[in-house]
């Protein structure tokens, strides 16, 4: 079926996605991938969430980052309309 119009959208169903899930508010951002979840407020300029407090800070921070692309992706592509 033809899906170019669900940009954003995700087969659940294909077992060779990757498995992340991204959500955001008013003012930040979650971003969840096996073993990790973290959610940043972007007024604080702070993480406020991390399910793995003691993981390693290099995957902690590539998690964030992960979610900080995402989030100036959709909000680059919202700002275009």
């Amino acid at each position: 079926m033809p899906h170019n119009q669900f940009k954003w959208s995700k087969d659940l169903l294909n077992s060779n996605s990757k498995e992340f899930a991204f959500f955001d508010w008013d003012n930040g951002f979650g971003f969840m991938q096996p073993g990790q979840a973290v959610s940043y407020d972007n007024a604080g300029r702070t993480m406020i969430y991390n399910s793995k407090p003691n993981a390693d800070k290099n995957a902690t921070e590539a998690a964030i980052a992960c979610g900080k692309a995402y989030l100036q992706q959709v909000f680059t592509e919202y700002m275009g309309y």
